[in-house]
């Protein structure tokens, strides 16, 4: 991973954690939250290439008490999009780019997904079918996060100078930017009953650079009442809900290495859940199953290799059966339509 220093610059910091990050060198006064409409035109919404030829089958019918886990990998020589089961069988890709696709997440019904592509230099947001077809601009960007009705999209870009937590609804229209601060704001992950959205920032950093002090924050979903769950000097990244709301999930370099922490929604009783992710410069957002038990989540495997692994919240133990996946960025189909 990069850590990127330099002042008055604008850095992508690679390659999962794709954080944006505005460089800045002066300091500032955190502003009362508003949310600030901007209206795209019309031309972003349109896609600036055809969609390829599905390579794939269709994905078939989720089961009940399971699902399906969408993730990126580089096995093809790009970062592309697939699927698979559960337990790690009947990999299927989704996309074929010219650019790296990554970031994928569902729609609550399960019959989309959303996903960040970079092609060009240039960060965006795509939507598809769940078979990889009907693939299309949604917005510049990166990181979407859909709201749990399904009528929006969260995520974060760089304008006018900074990074900011935006939502979009779902058919591209009604810009807002929810966070509307000078520091970079990251990563929103929705709460599930849709009233709250967490993400990281470095607002209450030295500047914006990867060493800078980046904690979790919470925010009411219309932007207001931005306040700080975590105080740590080590690096505090991509928060994660769980389906029933009691804890949230996230990444944390407070032992050396990135492992997965569990706190309440309120920033108490922060714990410690992985202790061997053996990565120290990769980490994509946890990534819950649907009752809870489960945490898929990015790690190293023994050749140093990206590998997509599952824990038990309650036992910290990994899942049987569950074979190491090569791949990142693991997203869980939490419903089934």
């Amino acid at each position: 991973m990069n850590n990127p220093k330099q002042k008055g610059c604008f850095v992508i910091v690679t390659v999962t954690i794709f954080a944006l990050v505005a460089c800045s060198s002066t300091d500032y006064t955190t502003p009362t939250p508003t949310a600030t409409e901007v209206i795209l035109p019309t031309s972003t919404m349109l896609p600036t290439q055809a969609p390829p030829t599905p390579t794939h089958t269709p994905v078939p019918t989720p089961f009940g008490g399971g699902g399906y886990i969408a993730f990126a990998s580089d096995r093809d020589g790009i970062g592309e999009i697939y699927v698979m089961d559960i337990d790690g069988t009947n990999q299927q890709r989704l996309t074929s780019r010219l650019g790296k696709d990554f970031e994928p997440t569902w729609s609550p019904d399960g019959n989309f997904i959303a996903y960040c592509s970079l092609y060009n230099n240039i960060l965006k947001v795509y939507v598809m079918n769940t078979n990889g077809t009907d693939q299309r601009i949604l917005s510049n960007g990166c990181s979407p996060a859909w709201s749990p009705n399904g009528s929006l999209i969260a995520f974060q870009d760089y304008r006018g100078g900074n990074v900011d937590i935006y939502t979009i609804n779902a058919d591209g229209t009604n810009l807002i930017n929810l966070t509307n601060h000078r520091r970079t704001d990251s990563y929103p992950a929705w709460s599930p009953d849709g009233n709250f959205i967490a993400f990281h920032s470095t607002r209450d950093g030295k500047d914006d650079s990867y060493n800078s002090n980046w904690e979790i924050y919470v925010m009411n979903s219309d932007g207001t009442g931005q306040r700080r769950l975590t105080n740590s000097p080590e690096l505090d990244w991509l928060p994660s809900w769980s389906p029933d709301q009691q804890a949230i999930a996230f990444w944390s370099t407070r032992g050396g290495t990135w492992e997965i922490y569990l706190m309440d929604p309120d920033g108490e009783n922060q714990r410690k859940l992985t202790t061997s992710s053996e990565t120290k410069d990769w980490v994509s957002r946890p990534a819950w199953s649907s009752d809870g038990r489960l945490i898929a989540f990015v790690a190293k495997d023994v050749n140093g290799d990206l590998v997509i692994r599952i824990v038990d919240v309650v036992t910290g133990d990994y899942q049987d059966g569950f074979t190491d996946v090569p791949g990142y960025d693991p997203t869980w189909l939490l419903q089934t339509p």
